[in-house]
């Protein structure tokens, strides 16, 4: 087996963070022999094994290089600036439970409906009653859109328990995504129980963190001001243009509201 000669020091050091490579005053083999002093797994790591690292400058300058490096982890410049997406530090944390058991509102109220025996209306409404159907795609633009709100599972707990089928699906209705604070915002307009708030970005989804109101009332609170009134879920695609916000264990009828959202 032919030993690989060293990489010359500026090399190594031009290849390292800031901050350790004023440090390193040792040379490092080439990255085809060392596994890139990283991931050692793969060809690269059965070429070293034999050797005793003590007896091999190649394999000292490796113990050097890992021992450099785990010492300057925290002071990556591509985590340092890593944070929490905004919501996290807005949501409460009896929503951020709620939020967690998101899918279990879904297959908790699925077989609620299937139980009562009305499976055939959850299949009626396609891919708005599919747990995994949302795909990865951009979130709904600024602008007019009608929405309708189906409510499934039978609620036993929560602010007010209204006995209720376990699926209630109701009409479009205008609605509106318009942008305020630099954040999409949804409004779902008018109705019995209408929810609006704030869309923060999360991956391929948007976090919802909003309110209901009731009919009669003018205005709906903010996120935050009454917790039997506050309203968390996501905010999904099912394609390029229809959209659904899932609402998981809402406190009012139901384990689960879906507001589905397409275009006026």
């Amino acid at each position: 087996m032919t030993t690989p000669k060293p990489a010359s020091a500026r090399s190594v050091r031009s290849s390292m963070p800031s901050g350790c490579a004023a440090n390193a005053s040792w040379v490092l083999p080439p990255s085809s022999a060392t596994c890139s002093a990283i991931d050692c797994s793969g060809p690269a790591q059965e070429a070293l094994l034999p050797m005793s690292p003590m007896s091999n400058p190649a394999g000292l300058a490796l113990l050097a290089a890992a021992a450099l490096l785990s010492g300057c982890a925290g002071k990556s410049p591509a985590t340092a600036g890593v944070r929490a997406p905004p919501w996290q530090t807005v949501i409460r944390d009896a929503d951020r439970k709620r939020l967690a058991g998101l899918w279990g509102a879904w297959t908790r109220s699925l077989a609620d409906v299937q139980q009562a025996g009305q499976g055939d209306r959850v299949g009626a409404l396609g891919a708005m009653a599919v747990a995994d159907a949302a795909i990865p795609a951009p979130p709904p633009p600024p602008g007019a859109y009608r929405c309708r709100s189906v409510k499934m599972g039978n609620r036993e707990d929560g602010t007010i328990r209204t006995p209720s089928p376990p699926i209630m699906a109701g009409e479009f209705r205008p609605c509106r995504i318009s942008v305020r604070k630099g954040l999409l915002h949804f409004d779902q307009g008018d109705g019995a129980q209408r929810v609006a708030g704030a869309l923060y970005p999360d991956g391929d989804r948007q976090v919802f963190l909003g309110a209901m109101a009731l009919a009669g009332e003018s205005g709906i609170m903010a996120y935050g001001t009454d917790a039997d009134r506050d309203q968390v879920g996501v905010l999904r695609a099912l394609d390029d243009r229809r959209w659904r916000l899932e609402l998981p264990w809402p406190m009012w009828q139901s384990n689960l509201q879906v507001i589905e959202i397409v275009p006026a």
